[in-house]
């Protein structure tokens, strides 16, 4: 296939993410890369440039009105404004990333013919939906790999479930090395007991708590309203058990996680979004994944870079994170009750904690290295585009 090429000679892309979120957790690495490699534009939401600037990436930032939610007129507006920029810039490849996305972007870059047309798939919303709303938000799903020419699945059990459920056929589906969308960058995320102790004592942890921390989005789809259960009924027989909650309160649950756990509130310590989250998860002595979907457990491994165990629902994407009863263990998923035995388990067992860590940071090393990951990545897209395979 012959390229068209920028002014400098390198191949053009696009990649269109939905989420300012998305971008600043998981994917300045890959566009540092890409943009020192590739003439790359990121379409963001409006907003997002200027949340972005600090991290002086080499891209060239073009906002859009894409929104998360449906809107059909501003949907219809956005995918007009992909359509547009996609013809007047004649694209080698467009990449798309979150599902607002891949609606949007790959259907414009089909319509204005596109050679290459890449979409992540990390996590069904419809997968915990039932009736008329899964078989639509389905149906999206299976126009957008039909469009695409090539298809990236953050986990090899996700991609299991794309293919038995029809969305993607028996051979389509890349996993990029052993899974998730950017690996661990270990500089970061490696064990520092003087931050830990300094972190602990800042946010009010003694030696002898045990602290369990949730970290992402504040949502009810990501199970967090089951771990606060869980932690509820578990709280009154351990005086040392502590909860840290991390993220943006997207669904307003504050209030809510305060009034479940009563008289235990006060061991409940509530943090908002932060950039850099190795410096919450530091103070940590399990990480709790309780989500309904996840295409890949993303904070399991940067916990397990840290020497940390996990617990998390068993679902497809959380299944490839943790090893269970190696490296962390698993319950039904939306079971507070399943959830509270094994936060009892790790409780009252810390040599079970540390070499369920121990174990969980040498996978890690092995499997989850963000270098390793970047590796496959930039392959992938050598593979595609003109320019010399990444090794």
């Amino acid at each position: 296939m012959t390229h068209a090429s920028s002014s400098s000679g390198r191949a053009k892309i696009a990649m269109i993410v939905h989420a300012t979120f998305m971008v600043q957790s998981f994917l300045i690495p890959h566009l540092r890369r890409l943009g020192e490699r590739y003439d790359l534009t990121l379409m963001v939401p409006t907003g997002a440039p200027e949340a972005l600037a600090p991290f002086d990436l080499p891209v060239r930032f073009q906002p859009i009105p894409i929104r998360r939610d449906i809107s059909l007129g501003t949907d219809l507006r956005t995918l007009w404004v992909i359509w547009r920029l996609c013809r007047r810039h004649k694209f080698d490849m467009v990449h798309t990333i979150t599902p607002k996305a891949g609606l949007l972007g790959i259907l414009g870059a089909w319509l204005a013919r596109i050679p290459i047309r890449v979409h992540t798939f990390q996590g069904e919303v419809w997968c915990t939906s039932t009736g008329m709303k899964r078989r639509l938000l389905r149906a999206l799903d299976v126009l957008v790999a039909r469009l695409c020419t090539d298809i990236i699945v953050v986990s090899a059990s996700e991609r299991d479930f794309l293919r038995t459920e029809g969305v993607l056929g028996p051979e389509q589906g890349h996993v990029l090395g052993a899974g998730s969308i950017g690996g661990v960058d270990l500089a970061r995320f490696r064990p520092d007991e003087a931050a830990r102790a300094r972190r602990r004592a800042e946010l009010g942890f003694s030696e002898e708590d045990v602290v369990f921390m949730y970290l992402g989005r504040l949502k009810r789809e990501k199970g967090v309203m089951v771990l606060v259960e869980a932690f509820a009924q578990l709280a009154p027989r351990y005086p040392n058990l502590r909860l840290l909650i991390v993220g943006p309160d997207e669904d307003g649950l504050g209030d809510t996680i305060r009034s479940v756990l009563s008289e235990t509130a006060d061991r409940l310590v509530l943090l908002p979004f932060t950039a850099t989250p190795e410096s919450e998860m530091i103070t940590t002595d399990v990480l709790v994944l309780p989500s309904f979907r996840e295409g890949f457990g993303v904070v399991i491994i940067e916990a397990a870079a840290l020497g940390l165990p996990s617990i998390g629902s068993r679902i497809y994407g959380i299944s490839d994170a943790i090893v269970e009863g190696e490296t962390g263990l698993m319950y039904p998923s939306g079971d507070a009750g399943g959830l509270k035995e094994a936060m009892a388990k790790l409780m009252a067992h810390p040599e079970r904690r540390q070499k369920m860590g121990h174990a969980a940071a040498v996978r890690v090393e092995a499997e989850f290295s963000q270098s390793e990951i970047l590796a496959h990545f930039l392959d992938f897209y050598a593979g595609h585009l003109s320019g010399d395979r990444e090794h």
